[in-house]
């Protein structure tokens, strides 16, 4: 969604017939965006690590019957643990992920 957010900026810095003024007014949003990527791959990047130790702390205590048991209901599951329906889920993988370079 922020770099989506950031190429319609950019196509709104492009246009002539916006005026200077709202033009800088549109830089500084731009940049809050930058800078909020930028924050988000460094949270990930920072966090990633504990992750992965999760992982391989729990791995160890399941078994491919369980696993196979949450991915089969896993949209529902997620619907019950975020709150949002499958399409908002969808949605926020479908902005989201891309920019981080993530494959979920």
């Amino acid at each position: 969604m922020t770099q989506q957010g950031i190429d319609l900026l950019d196509e709104q810095l492009a246009d002539p017939n916006i005026p200077e003024e709202t033009k800088a007014e549109l830089r500084k949003t731009r940049q809050q965006l930058v800078d909020q990527k930028q924050e988000i791959k460094d949270t990930w990047d920072e966090n990633k690590v504990y992750a992965d130790w999760a992982m391989e702390v729990v791995g160890p205590l399941t078994n491919d019957k369980e696993v196979a048991l949450v991915k089969k209901y896993e949209p529902e599951l997620m619907e019950v643990f975020t709150g949002l329906s499958k399409e908002q889920i969808d949605q926020i993988h479908e902005l989201s992920m891309p920019q981080l370079n993530i494959n979920p």
